[in-house]
């Protein structure tokens, strides 16, 4: 069943957020990004988690 068949399907996202600027290694970057991401999935769904986030139960930013 596609969008359009079903117009009341909702999506929900989850993600970490990081300044890459501040970051001189890539791999550094992509590796803590994906830890505040599964932080973020951990926590719930509609979670945005950055570098300043610390309590996975402490929401920071809810996407509506």
């Amino acid at each position: 069943m596609g969008w359009k068949e079903n117009p009341s399907a909702s999506v929900s996202i989850s993600g970490g957020l990081i300044a890459c600027a501040d970051y001189p290694d890539l791999t550094k970057a992509m590796h803590d990004v994906d830890e505040l991401l599964y932080k973020a999935k951990a926590a719930g769904k509609n979670q945005i988690w950055t570098e300043e986030k610390s309590d996975p139960y402490e929401k920071q930013t809810t996407v509506r």
